[in-house]
């Protein structure tokens, strides 16, 4: 069930921005013009899927590509553009009750990426998060009351002090911060709530909430080093009721994506078959511990 709603959410994404044929093949320019679906996510009930469209700036324009989200109705099969402009929106998702849309952009100025939500009946987008290093990744809670998300570890006040008198050293894989694992209570129409700090210590990539939420599965490796992301990222369970985790998974090279299933009895990821492996070639199936379910 959950693979043919996800191949009718493509086919729809895909049916909306059709990539032309052309007869005597496709010019630079033609090429360089070209518009992408970037992400998508299918609600729950899978009669809509949101999605965000890569657009390239056309010569002359000022600043670079945009990325608008869209909504589309799959039973009506009608889609309409839901945040368009000069914007940038990352990873839509919605939420348990499909009621939200949840997605990530940067508004104004130098500011930070944070997570927003905008409701699917439409109206205002809100702030959800305010991260003072801007997040990494994030998910609904499997009851869509709170966020859970990743974020670097925020500068200390004496680095802030020392990097403005301009004494500040460049450290090359050095002085790494973590990238720690964060939750804020999510009500629409409020200031961002306080943050719980989950986990510290380590850099986490990605994260996932079982059905149930009870678990969160999240990827990680010891330093925040983009080759330790590709080669050294092992998968643990985070008990959301005693706040302990655990290793769960060790893949032996570059780890993929990683998901829970329906049931919440088992974890799926994708990952290399070995060291050696440098693609992402292999997909994986565990069932999960019973004390765990």
């Amino acid at each position: 069930m959950i693979v043919r709603l996800m191949v009718v959410a493509v086919a729809a994404v895909v049916a909306l921005c059709p990539i032309a044929v052309f007869a005597d093949g496709m010019t630079p320019d033609q090429l360089l013009d070209m518009s992408l679906v970037s992400s998508y996510d299918l609600s729950h009930s899978g009669k809509m899927v949101t999605y965000t469209v890569s657009i390239p700036a056309t010569v002359g324009e000022e600043g670079g590509y945009k990325t608008p989200l869209f909504l589309r109705d799959l039973d009506a099969d009608k889609a309409v553009p839901f945040i368009s402009g000069d914007v940038h929106i990352g990873s839509p998702k919605f939420s348990a009750d499909d009621k939200y849309i949840a997605f990530t952009m940067s508004r104004g100025e130098k500011a930070k990426t944070q997570v927003w939500v905008i409701p699917v009946n439409g109206g205002e987008a809100q702030v959800v998060t305010d991260s003072k290093t801007g997040i990494s990744s994030y998910a609904w809670s499997a009851d869509g009351n709170s966020v859970f998300y990743t974020a670097n570890e925020s500068v200390s006040e004496t680095e802030k002090k020392v990097k403005d008198e301009g004494y500040m050293p460049r450290y090359y894989e050095e002085n790494l911060k973590s990238k720690n694992l964060y939750r804020t209570a999510f009500e629409f129409a409020a200031e961002p709530a306080e943050v719980d700090t989950l986990v510290t210590g380590m850099a986490i990539w990605q994260i996932a909430v079982d059905p149930a939420g009870k678990l969160l599965a999240f990827g990680a490796s010891k330093k925040a080093l983009i080759d330790q992301k590709y080669m050294f990222q092992d998968i643990f369970l985070l008990d959301l009721e005693t706040g302990e985790f655990s290793e769960f998974a060790n893949p032996p090279g570059n780890l993929g994506s990683f998901e829970f299933s329906p049931k919440g009895d088992k974890l799926a990821w994708t990952a290399a078959r070995s060291k050696d492996d440098h693609a992402v070639s292999n997909g994986y199936v565990r069932t999960l511990p019973a004390s765990r379910i």
